[in-house]
This record gives structure tokens, sequence and C-alpha cells, in this order.
């Protein structure tokens, strides 16, 4: 019995006019599985307006695309004088806590190990993996991880920078390091208000005839000793610095959206020109598409 028409055509496109099958990487350019996103770090002295920045930070960036990470455990205080952020509450809708609860967070996703910072003293033993165990969850690989913490020039502080980058290298994260910084008097002014904050805080949470004043005063006078005039720690690579002494946390969120997409563009371009060099396509070619993170040019 001689094959119908049909069946003749259907033989003939499938033999002469379909090409052989393309792998998917080559005909996007680029991986299928998308990059984890990046570990946002901004850095400043108490009372510059970290956590303000970082909220509005994760506000802009979308609550479904960002986490907004709490640090208490780095050989720091937090600035208002409780050792935890004051904007971070177990009550806040997006609290994560990376030195806290870590029987929660899925056991064996990073290694236990952390990485010594050399000369300089580490964050707390733990601080590196239990970071690391929670940037690596699959419901925040593509969350952009907003973490605030003060981490002066000293051995802890560069230690506090050190475990940070280590983590993010081994969630396989884009370290985007940011430094926030403002004008003496209009610090000592933040400092100021920020005091009154925490002392009004301790005056309804402390127990009857307790004096928390003595343990959560600012030295106000840093900075004519010298003590922010300190400089911050420095990452391994290149931020970016903002001047908060005029702008507004919200303004100064909008600058470091800018510089994020940027670093996230040319992390793109990298990852395309490594999986696409046998491409005919330039990969910049095939990179420019940026992600949406719910913020217009």
């Amino acid at each position: 019995m001689s094959p119908s028409v049909d069946q003749r055509r259907l033989s003939c496109l499938s033999v002469n006019h379909f090409p052989p099958p393309i792998a998917a990487s080559e005909v996007f350019g680029r991986p299928m599985d998308p990059a984890p996103a990046p570990l946002v770090y901004i850095n400043g002295w108490p009372g510059v307006g970290k956590e303000a920045v970082a909220e509005c930070l994760t506000l802009l960036l979308g609550r479904d695309k960002s986490v907004l990470i709490d640090v208490r455990s780095v050989g720091l205080d937090g600035d208002n004088g409780f050792d935890q952020s004051p904007l971070l509450t177990p009550e806040h809708p997006r609290y994560f806590s990376f030195d806290l609860d870590v029987d929660s967070i899925q056991a064996g996703s990073a290694e236990e190990s952390d990485v010594s910072p050399g000369d300089d003293a580490a964050a707390l033993p733990s601080s590196g993996a239990n970071l690391t165990r929670l940037l690596t969850q699959p419901s925040y690989s593509s969350r952009i991880a907003v973490l605030a913490a003060c981490a002066p020039d000293t051995p802890a502080g560069r230690g506090t920078i050190r475990t940070l980058e280590a983590a993010a290298s081994r969630s396989g994260r884009l370290f985007i390091p940011i430094a926030l910084e403002c004008a003496p008097a209009e610090h000592v002014r933040r400092a100021g208000s920020l005091q009154r904050q925490c002392s009004y805080k301790a005056r309804r949470t402390s127990a009857p005839g307790s004096n928390p004043g003595n343990t959560l005063s600012l030295d106000l006078s840093g900075h004519g000793n010298g003590r922010f005039q300190q400089k911050l720690a420095m990452p391994m690579q290149e931020g970016l610095t903002v001047d908060v002494t005029c702008s507004p946390a919200f303004e100064a969120a909008l600058q470091i959206v800018g510089f994020v997409k940027g670093c996230v563009a040319e992390r793109d371009a990298e990852l395309c020109s490594t999986s696409s060099s046998s491409a005919t396509t330039t990969p910049t070619d095939s990179c420019k598409g940026e992600k949406d993170w719910g913020v217009s040019d």
C-alpha cells in the first residue's frame, strides 16, 4: 500500500525542513537556571539611617522580590542598644534572623565551617553558616537579600565583612556593598533623636526599679574624639557610597536600586559570555533584558 499524500508531505518536511534540535542555552544566550539574586549589604555608623534605607529599598524592590535580614550577633550592637535592629522585630512581616531559629532552616544546604579572615577576628562562628543556610533556601533564591549592619575598620568589623562575603559566595549570590555617609552635625542630630527613642522604649519595657539608661546611652561626642571619623571596613570589591546628609532614605534607596541593576547586568553579561562562547550572536545582544524589580528607570 503506497503512502498517502499527507504522509509523503510530512516525511518530506521532517527530513528536509526541520533543523536539528538546539540547546536551550544557545537559543536564549544564557543559562536556563537564573543566578540567585544578589546580597545587598548596607554599612554605616549607628544613627546614620541604615535600617530606614534598607526598609525603603525592600519596598522599592517589592515585597515578593526582596527579603530584609536582621543582624543581631555579628559582634556589634544594634543602633537601638538592645543588640537588635529597631525596625526588625518578630512581629515585622519580613523579619528574618540568621542567628536565631536555626532548626527551622534546612540543614545540610551549606558548609558548616566558616572562612577565617586571617588576622582579623571573625564574627560569631555560626553566623556565616546560618546566613548561608538562609540565602540558599529555594524560596529565597530569586529574592534580593538586604542586610544592614555597622562594620567599622576594626578586626571585628573586617571579620564581619569577610563573613558576609563568604556567605554570599557560598550561596552563589553577588555581593553588593553599600556605604552610607553623613555630615558630622547631622549625624549628631540623628543619633540624639535615636537615643531619645531608645530611652523611651527602655522605660516602657524595663522592669520596675531598673535603670536602662545606663546601657542605652550613645556616645554623641564621637565626632569630637574621632570615633566616627574612623573609616568603615572595606569590602573586597568596590561598591557604592551614598551621602545621606540631605537625602531622605527613599532617595538613597533609589540610588541603590540603580546601582544594583547595573551590577546584575554586568553579572548576567559575564554569564552569557561564558555559556554562549560558541554562539554566533554577541553576548551583550542576548542579555539586554533586565529583570523587573518594580522600579522603572
